[in-house]
């Protein structure tokens, strides 16, 4: 008989800040047991893609401010990326010209 499915949403925002800052799937996972979390290294690895999430992403959670900043300055102004980083990041918002 297989093993239940285990809900990893209610450690979403914290798996993907993890990520964010470089930790492996093997440090996730030894986080996720301490927090009494089981999951094998292939449901894991099944629900970062599920989720779209690897070291590539940009932000954790569903925060669009970001990027509805970025996407607001790159159609209304010639900036280079280094600018409207510079502004976005005046305005209070965290970023990267990346």
């Amino acid at each position: 008989m297989p093993r239940p499915r285990v809900d990893l949403d209610p450690w979403r925002d914290e798996t993907e800040r993890r990520i964010a800052q470089k930790h492996t799937h093997r440090q996730i996972l030894g986080w996720l047991a301490g927090e009494g979390v089981i999951v094998s290294k292939n449901t894991f690895s099944s629900q970062m893609v599920a989720w779209d999430v690897s070291r590539r992403t940009r932000m954790a959670g569903t925060n669009a401010m970001p990027i509805e900043a970025v996407e607001r300055a790159f159609h209304i102004t010639n900036h280079s990326d280094q600018m409207i980083a510079d502004n976005i990041t005046a305005q209070g918002i965290s970023t990267t010209r990346d």
